[in-house]
């Protein structure tokens, strides 16, 4: 089934202390070595370790 790139939605869960910072300063991903005081990771490190290391191909519509 084709995906809709128009239509399609991109969510970020964040908690809730980071979201005036987030709000202030935007988001940033990790390698873009951006660091902010205080910022508070929600995500399992085991996990994002295995993120890390996943190759995600694109959609072939894409680009």
């Amino acid at each position: 089934m084709p995906v809709n790139l128009n239509t399609l939605g991109v969510f970020r869960i964040i908690h809730i202390n980071n979201l005036k910072s987030d709000l202030s300063n935007g988001l940033y991903c990790k390698s873009a070595n951006k660091t902010t005081a205080g910022y508070i990771s929600i995500g399992s490190q085991d996990v994002i370790s295995k993120r890390d290391t996943k190759i995600v191909k694109c959609h072939p519509d894409y680009m």
